[in-house]
């Protein structure tokens, strides 16, 4: 999806002859952010938690 809005982006970029306003950020950056948290919260799925000890 982020690549998607990305491509978009950067042709109404080279059609308008700006790069201002990046507005595909405003849904990667929050988006991204929970998940990572999420993914730093519940661990990986092999069990082992996200700092990278072994399960036991």
């Amino acid at each position: 999806m982020t690549a998607i809005q990305f491509v978009v982006w950067l042709a109404i970029a080279v059609i308008g002859g700006n790069l201002l306003d990046p507005w595909w950020l405003y849904t990667t950056v929050p988006t991204g952010a929970l998940l990572g948290g999420a993914w730093m919260m519940f661990g990986r799925r092999d069990g082992s938690a996200a700092s990278g000890r072994e399960a036991r």
